[in-house]
């Protein structure tokens, strides 16, 4: 993320920002990280909340520090709000707190799955009740969300932080965050270990009484005593080992990381993996590359492996013991950032290589399910600092005993001598006292070893071995008895270190995981804090409440769960009743006539919505032109009933039947042209671009500089390449769009759904595989999980997603998907029969409905609402409020609440033009929305085995826009 390293370590709240034309929360951390805000959506733009009061209550032991933020927010507004804050927290730190004023209290949250989080929160601020949801965005990064913020009204929020402080020159340094202007602060310190006074940089100077082990102060007053950005300076000198031990026998160690000379390394091969992706364009470059000079010329590697990357490998250059580092220095600096980031094209395996390094922001984006294998150590020059907690790269240099380099360190020489030399790190702990020790650090980048477990109660000693692979050293602490009234739990440093180590496993155990952030209230990849008002919803999502509530939940929650099976057949009953309607919808005779009078129905839904009916009488006002000349008998398309078994319905064996035997439906549609209008950018660029010729891309460098944050801009110049026939860097411009924001689920759905569309099914799976993980709660994640299964060729795959969003009871806000996705599984059914298992599908969705016409709308942003319109050439538009035509085109319900799909079906088209519309009706985000991606698959023979489509990706700024999306003829 733009901007974020180089403020990670003195930040602990910057705040998401969207502007009108993007999401963007790269400017944020640059425009807004001296402030400490909450930002809310007014209209079209983003207002920044004042900060009544402001409690910071820290407490300490060793070089572990317990933070606690109490502010209270202020909506000067005469509306209500929802305020949203992105938190960078250091590494290190973990959030294990949170809670809200709700019903005048503050209630603490609760730890949920972080899918049902979301899911929970986004369902409840719809109906307009009190949620707060704080959810780990991904390494270090964490989104808090609050809502409602009443109007001219106060709200408070608690976050607490548990952090592991680097040891530097005999000093912790704590960074604090403090509001300008802000009516009062309250500050409170409690540390224990210290040894000499704490100081205040960019703070008051804090009073302590002299209370031998444990220093404490407090101090109270207005915000114009601190600076924006402050730090606590604790002294900390250790010379043996330090433990702290409670009475259950929790145990946590400290050890000054005192290292022998190291040993070289000695590589002759190196491989260099550069990051290319956009948001290396803020990586210290200047550091890095000097780093890498200075290691080069003392090393002098017989040959250096250069080799850029982001989605894909580039160009390798290859250095040999002719080259100069200026050489080397002009390759590096050459290289532009740009697109995503898949570290799974990296070749960790090369073969005689005796070490890798790897230069990356840590933003990577994608990647395989586990850690690649490797032959040698690999060595990370990245931004984040030698401790656990700063995502997979970490753990990719723990498991292959090489080292993780900060390039901010001012110490060139030595962050070069560190990429020469072996690394010293923790091997083992062991004795008959240890159980279960988990560390804190397993490389020297904090200055200190920490690791905590349990001491069984006649122990005397600890043996802790350290060691750089080819030298061991071995150090025995003695076990001294300490206090055991403790600031904060043992355990919990404990959990920390055993779910970071999780976590970067070859393969981490999910289910372990979660079960320990539950139980110990932590946030993590998988788990969130999550608060609610309204105890009904803490029932209906599973969510186990605060103690105060816990009993009347446990109540709730048993009589509830024995309808849960007669909810679930009622949900399938009423699927396949809906889908009986289609079935008797494809079994019916049209005969449309000449001359329709077309007459526009208000849906049931929206009789009161005036825009509509403004809508539906503009539409009637189109000019429509009719041939004098009456229709023919050939000119009539009769939908004559299909023989089949039973009902005479196309039923599961007459989907498996031969050539020969195939019924009326599987017949070609004959003579069809199929159109749509490309996406035909009227930017300025794109003309600059082509005048540009060869050099193009630099002047498209110039371009992302102002528009880096723009969604379109990357659709618009990769959609330019692909005219061009360079699908490579189409692709690399496209990924951007992975980078504009950490998480986002609606961005990459619209980057996996065009990469698909242009038929870059392998980079799309790895693309929706990340919003599967994202957002398994929304069927449309499966649904795109399914039908790209299926364009993969794993038909059986394709047809169980698409059966498991059947079945599944999901959001009213998602109507009829289920119905949808019936008839979608049992048209793969119809192609593919033969190689599939079909025994476990409920015979009431065992009918395959094919048609010579389907058009599938679907878009990437929720709460948007978008509709579909089909005009025939008789001039009868499909469409919300008139699903039904003549002719027989057919509408799906509409979607509403986000986005889609909305279908058109029409079983056999009659001879004639058809237009393809898309209008933009309106807009129930709570954040600011960025313009629309819509996609639009025309499809021909759909459901038969010589379907065809064709499909595109437009983009829409504002509510009641409406586009051609193109058209198609039938002969």
């Amino acid at each position: 993320m733009k901007k974020y390293n180089r403020y990670i370590n003195r930040l602990l709240v910057v705040f998401l920002l969207f502007l009108a034309q993007s999401y963007c929360p790269a400017e944020i951390f640059s425009q807004q990280s001296e402030e400490f805000r909450v930002m809310a959506r007014r209209g079209n733009a983003w207002e920044a909340l004042p900060v009544d009061s402001l409690g910071i209550q820290v407490e300490g032991m060793g070089s572990q520090a317990n933070v606690v933020y109490e502010f209270s927010v202020f909506n000067p507004y005469d509306e209500v709000l929802e305020g949203q804050a992105l938190l960078p927290i250091p590494g290190g730190a973990s959030v294990t707190g949170f809670a809200l004023e709700t019903l005048g209290e503050m209630r603490e949250a609760s730890v949920v799955d972080a899918r049902l989080g979301r899911t929970a929160y986004e369902d409840v601020v719809r109906r307009q009740i009190d949620p707060g949801l704080l959810e780990k965005l991904g390494p270090d990064i964490y989104k808090l969300r609050i809502f409602p913020l009443p109007a001219q009204s106060f709200r408070k929020v608690r976050i607490a932080l548990t952090s592991s402080l680097a040891l530097h020159k005999g000093m912790l340094s704590l960074p604090l965050t403090v509001s300008h202007p802000t009516r009062m602060v309250s500050f409170s310190l409690t540390w224990r270990g210290a040894t000499g006074i704490i100081r205040t940089e960019g703070g008051p100077q804090l009073d302590f009484p002299e209370q031998a082990s444990v220093l404490s102060a407090s101090w109270t007053g207005p915000s114009s005593s601190w600076e924006r950005e402050a730090t606590m300076m604790i002294p900390y000198q250790i010379s043996a080992g330090q433990i702290w031990t409670d009475v259950n026998g929790w145990s946590y160690v400290e050890l000054p990381a005192v290292l022998p000379p190291p040993a070289s390394l000695d590589a002759k091969k190196v491989v260099l993996y550069w990051d290319q992706s956009a948001s290396m364009a803020d990586f210290d470059r200047e550091n890095t590359i000097a780093i890498l000079k200075k290691w080069y010329e003392k090393s002098q590697p017989s040959e250096l492996t250069v080799i850029p990357f982001h989605l894909t490998v580039g160009k390798a250059r290859v250095f040999s013991h002719s080259s100069t580092s200026e050489e080397l220095e002009a390759f590096l600096t050459a290289i532009r950032p740009d697109g995503a980031t898949d570290w799974s094209c990296l070749d960790f395996e090369v073969e005689g290589a005796d070490q890798y390094i790897m230069v990356s922001d840590g933003n990577i984006q994608f990647g395989p399910s586990s850690f690649p294998l490797e032959n040698a150590p690999i060595y990370l020059l990245t931004t984040t600092q030698g401790t656990m907690g700063t995502g997979p790269l970490q753990g990719l240099a723990l498991r292959s005993k090489g080292d993780m380099i900060s390039v901010e360190s001012p110490e060139i020489d030595q962050q070069a001598e560190r990429l020469s030399v072996r690394t010293f790190g923790l091997r083992r702990i062991s004795g008959d006292a240890s159980r279960d020790w988990w560390p804190l650090d397993v490389r020297t980048g904090s200055g200190l070893w920490r690791f905590a477990g349990r001491l069984s109660p006649d122990a005397e000693e600890l043996t802790v071995t350290l060691g750089d692979g080819v030298s061991e050293e071995i150090i025995d602490i003695p076990l001294i008895s300490s206090e055991t009234r403790l600031p904060f739990s043992i355990e919990k440093i404990w959990v920390r270190a055993k779910i970071n180590a999780l976590e970067f496993a070859p393969e981490p155990d999910e289910d372990q995981i979660t079960a320990l952030a539950t139980e110990f209230g932590i946030v993590t990849s998988y788990t969130s804090l999550l608060v609610l008002e309204r105890l009904e919803d803490y029932v209906t999502y599973r969510v186990e409440p605060p103690a105060e509530l816990l009993d009347e939940y446990e109540s709730l929650v048993a009589a509830e769960e024995k309808d849960e099976q007669f909810k679930w057949r009622s949900h399938l009953d009423e699927v396949a009743e809906l889908y009986h309607q289609r079935i008797t919808w494809w079994n019916t005779e049209f005969k449309p006539r000449p001359r329709p009078k077309w007459r526009q129905e208000e849906d049931g839904n929206r009789d009161s919505d005036e825009r509509r009916e403004e809508a539906m009488e503009s539409l009637e006002e189109v000019p429509v032109e009719y041939s004098d000349e009456p229709m023919t008998e050939d000119m009539v398309v009769e939908m004559a009933a299909v023989p089949a078994a039973g009902d005479g319905l196309l039923s599961m064996d007459d989907a498996f039947a031969s050539d020969e035997e195939e019924s009326e439906t599987s017949e070609d549609l004959p003579g069809i042209k199929m159109s749509l209008e490309s996406w035909s950018s009227d930017a300025s660029y794109i003309p600059v671009f082509d005048r540009a010729g060869d050099s193009w891309y630099e002047s498209y460098l110039l371009y992302k500089d102002e528009n880096s944050t723009s969604a379109g801009f990357y659709m618009d110049v990769a959609n330019w390449r692909w005219t061009k026939g360079d699908t490579a860097m189409a692709v690399q411009i496209l990924g951007n769009l992975a980078e504009m924001a950490p998480g986002d689920h609606e961005l990459l759905r619209s980057l996996g759904r065009k990469l698909w569309q242009e038929g870059e099914l392998d980079l799309a799976h790895s693309v929706l595989k990340e919003v599967a993980r994202l957002r398994p709660e929304e069927p449309q994640t499966w649904r795109d999980m399914a039908l790209l299964q299926d364009a993969l060729g794993h038909h059986q795959e394709a047809i169980d997603g698409l059966y498991h969003v059947v079945t599944t009871i999901w959001s009213d806000r998602f109507p009829e998907i289920s119905v949808m996705a019936a008839q979608e599984m049992m048209c793969i059914v119809n192609q593919h029969g033969d190689d599939l298992e079909v025994r476990n599908i409920d015979e009431r969705f065992t009918t395959a409905l094919p048609t010579d016409i389907r058009v599938v709308l679907q878009w990437d942003q929720n709460d948007i609402d978008m509709d579909l319109w089909v005009t025939d050439p008789r001039g009868e538009r499909c469409m919300y409020n008139h699903r039904e035509t003549e002719a027989g085109g057919w509408m799906s319900r509409d979607f509403t609440g986000g986005y889609g799909p909305e279908e058109f079906l029409l079983k056999k088209a009659i001879p004639g033009n058809y237009k393809i519309q898309v209008n933009y009706y309106g807009n129930r985000r709570q954040e600011m929305s960025r313009p629309v991606l819509v996609q639009v698959r025309l499809i021909r023979n759909y459901g038969k085995p010589n379907q065809e489509e064709v499909n595109i990706t437009r983009e829409l700024a504002d509510a009641s826009e409406t586009i051609d999306i193109g058209e198609f003829e039938v002969e």
